[in-house]
């Protein structure tokens, strides 16, 4: 069966690249620092991506690669370059356990991009179709790209699009069919979540859009005091939606005074339901421009919007 031409995003962690429409993450495990994502389509899975931050406080991107040369076992004669060094990635290396010239035994590559403190690996099995083969090597290594340090990141995964805004670190997901979420903290003690549910229209048969608001609150808390009750109006994107505003009380210690600020919408014309929401310490409310502009992402504007497919 041939590999289908329309593709759609993928982006984890500070990576990202373009797949297939029929390729979808199997497993995805774990964290900001360091993790996994296996990918693949309805027969089998596909490709492998790990990444991991390197410690310290100087990113050596040749030493990196020194060091992932010698943990792989490279003889001469392996050697498959890939993607040349360039753009995000200062160094790059490349090999294929079945021969030198990338084909018969699948590939594997990295490549170490100083600028987002990130080194990306991806491989294949030995067993995989040419075809799959070939758009791995020519088109899922080629298409790679990184969010640079301190600027938003981009999470693209099942057609769904989030962008965390700059400074904020993954913290945890829940992604199950129709109802996905992400968690992100910040230094400041800042705490965010984006959640897409949809079809839209059958989630509101079951509940209202302020129920849905009101079940969205990140884990842990124990009771929130709302300022008053939530309020329609015209959100960023031009969306209708809701926003609420208060004080809540967390599950566990430390009990300190915090504030949120709440955010819901639905986009009629891609049938999903939208929800952002922040809590900070003090007494100051959280700034709502922030719930707004992730909002707008999962609608599809902000940072680095695009087609979904193409």
């Amino acid at each position: 069966m041939p590999v289908a031409d329309r593709t759609l995003p993928l982006a984890w962690a500070g990576w990202r690249t373009r797949v297939p429409d029929d390729w979808r993450p199997l497993r995805i495990g774990g964290r900001w620092s360091e993790g996994v994502m296996t990918v693949g389509d309805a027969e089998r899975s596909v490709v492998q991506v790990r990444w991991w931050r390197p410690r310290g406080r100087r990113f050596d991107a040749f030493r990196v690669l020194a060091r992932w040369r010698r943990r792989c076992g490279l003889r001469r004669g392996q050697e498959w370059l890939g993607r040349p060094p360039g753009g995000p990635f200062a160094a790059t290396a490349g090999y294929a356990p079945g021969g030198g010239s990338g084909g018969g035994g699948g590939v594997c590559w990295c490549g170490c991009a100083p600028a987002a403190g990130l080194v990306i690996e991806v491989r294949t099995g030995p067993d995989l179709p040419p075809a799959r083969l070939a758009w791995v090597r020519e088109r899922f290594v080629q298409g790679l790209d990184v969010s640079a340090a301190g600027q938003p990141c981009e999470w693209c995964v099942f057609g769904a699009r989030f962008v965390s805004p700059a400074g904020f670190v993954y913290r945890a997901s829940a992604l199950n069919l129709g109802d996905l979420s992400l968690e992100f903290a910040d230094p400041a003690g800042r705490r965010l979540r984006l959640r897409q549910v949809y079809p839209a229209d059958l989630a509101l048969a079951r509940r209202s859009l302020a129920d849905w608001l009101e079940d969205s609150r990140l884990r842990g808390t124990l009771r929130m005091v709302p300022d008053g009750p939530a309020e329609a109006r015209t959100l960023a994107a031009g969306l209708e939606g809701l926003t609420r505003s208060g004080r809540l009380r967390l599950a566990l210690p430390p009990l300190t005074r915090r504030r949120f600020a709440d955010v819901a919408a639905v986009q009629s014309r891609r049938n999903r339901l939208f929800y952002a929401g922040l809590d900070s310490r003090g007494r100051a409310s959280p700034d709502v421009a922030v719930v707004e502009t992730a909002l707008a992402a999962m609608a599809g504007g902000g940072p680095g919007a695009g087609a979904e497919e193409r």
